[in-house]
């Protein structure tokens, strides 16, 4: 095992290693620590998620008491996508704020475990290689993933150690460790530091040998949804987002002119531009949310073809947005 930062100097035979001569070698202790969570570095960070997702509601609410009896029009529709884009805005503040709060590394005779949210990181002490200090990842650590001040998850790159996982509450490397695995490696910024990483190297000093030896790899535990390759694609999730904004300016639109609609009105033209049907303006919406419908199977089959093959996704996504913006040029002819 390598160690290397605040606590480098001399240290006893580490795991695998005799002392040179035998007769001086010091017995393994058999005690093991009792289970402990560590808090990760107090931070402003869960403060900055519960102010968003009071933002988020007290939008949603104020957007859902001004729609109330309102005719259609556009304000309403404006009023609306600023409801949902709140109630989203809610929904996200409130489940980081759990997992800030949530967020701990579990030291126990065995294992090492890094939980956040509703994934588990589960690391085998016999596995751990090197116990780094945080100077690898530079003057900042650059996190890419979610990144608030006070409240970062995601990866980093690290001196020699490539992209490592990254849990934690602080982006100075001077509050940040890094444990080291053949597979790989992960950052963390435990509440107190040194304490953390005497138990830490307590226990891997402990280790008998054959838990080193048999030591089996790292693994992560998330849910299905989060291991969706798509979501780590920033084009394919650019592209579907701008399918969903050309979906917006369908119903948009209709909202614009829905004032001006008569009692009755052409929904749809034969092949010589003749309607052949007719109905209240209300059925103008019908377009937008079949839209909608197929933005919906279109994003869910790019993901799983995304599974498969990152083009195949890509190419259906594009498809998507020239699936609105034909449906936004039929909602135009129809409703002008």
């Amino acid at each position: 095992m390598r160690v290397e930062g605040p606590l480098d100097g001399e240290m006893e035979p580490g795991i695998g290693e005799e002392a040179a001569d035998p007769e001086l070698a010091v017995p393994r202790p058999q005690w093991r620590p009792a289970l402990r969570d560590w808090r990760p570095k107090p931070s402003r960070g869960g403060w900055i998620c519960v102010i968003a997702t009071a933002v988020g509601l007290v939008c949603a609410v104020g957007a859902l008491v001004y729609i109330q009896g309102r005719p259609m029009a556009v304000d309403l529709f404006v009023a609306a996508v600023a409801g949902l884009a709140g109630l989203m805005l809610a929904i996200g503040g409130g489940v980081m704020a759990y997992g800030f709060s949530t967020m701990r590394y579990r030291l126990d005779s065995r294992r090492l475990t890094v939980r956040w949210l509703w994934i588990r990181e589960t690391i085998p002490l016999g596995a751990i290689q090197g116990v780094y200090a945080g100077h690898r990842l530079g003057k900042r650590a650059s996190v890419d993933g979610l990144v608030l001040p006070g409240y970062l998850v995601g990866r980093a790159r690290a001196e020699g150690l490539g992209w490592i996982g990254f849990y934690g509450t602080s982006s100075d490397p001077g509050d940040a460790m890094i444990v080291a695995t053949m597979q790989r490696s992960y950052a963390l910024t435990p509440s107190n530091l040194e304490q953390f990483r005497g138990q830490l190297i307590e226990l891997l000093e402990a280790l008998p040998p054959e838990e080193v030896e048999l030591a089996p790899d790292p693994k992560s535990s998330m849910p299905a949804l989060l291991r969706l390759s798509i979501l780590r694609d920033g084009m394919a999730v650019a592209v579907l987002s701008l399918a969903l904004l050309v979906l917006l300016g369908s119903f948009g639109y209709v909202s614009f002119r829905f004032p001006e609609l008569p009692a009755l009105m052409p929904l749809h033209f034969n092949h010589v531009g003749v309607p052949n049907l007719i109905g209240p303006p209300q059925d103008a919406f019908r377009m937008p949310f079949i839209g909608f419908l197929i933005l919906l199977v279109n994003a869910a089959v790019a993901a799983a073809l995304h599974q498969w093959r990152r083009d195949a996704g890509r190419l259906l996504a594009a498809g998507t947005v020239l699936v609105q913006l034909v449906m936004l040029m039929a909602v135009v002819q129809v409703v002008h």
